[in-house]
């Protein structure tokens, strides 16, 4: 009986640590996209915070959760907008965005009081394009 208990209990452990932590967009992905606007890349390549989602807006607009070695793509138009992060904390990022150009935007967990902390900020087109080209990042699930 108690070894019965023992096992659910690892199990529903290991399912909500599993299904917390994943990363997902409740916008369209723009990855593959011909994109009329400019297209957005929030990186979170770290396993830091494993079990800590990190929700990203776009001018306040919720866009979707990063988890740990995750990332984002979606597209914002033309002008000056605001891409956030809200963990225990929230950090911002500002974009001028130009049609047709990519903006990459790296998230870097840390200790928090409660859970994790964030903080965000803007990385070359380079830094962006060698981690969309990792291997061990994995893309949203799309809701």
């Amino acid at each position: 009986m108690k070894k019965t208990t023992i096992n659910y209990v690892l199990i529903l452990l290991v399912t909500l640590l599993t299904t917390s932590c994943l990363t997902k967009q409740y916008v369209p992905f723009a990855h593959s996209v011909n994109t009329k606007g400019s297209k957005i890349y929030v990186f979170r390549p770290s396993n830091y915070a494993g079990t800590t989602g990190m929700k990203v807006f776009a001018d306040d607009k919720f866009v979707g959760r990063t988890g740990p070695r995750g990332y984002l793509c979606f597209e914002i138009n033309e002008g000056v907008h605001i891409i956030s992060t809200k963990a225990e904390d929230r950090a911002s990022t500002p974009i001028i965005a130009q049609v047709g150009k990519s903006y990459y935007i790296l998230q870097v967990a840390e200790q928090g009081v409660l859970r994790a902390r964030v903080r965000s900020y803007e990385i070359t087109e380079n830094e962006g394009n060698r981690l969309i080209e990792r291997n061990d990042l994995i893309q949203p699930i799309i809701e």
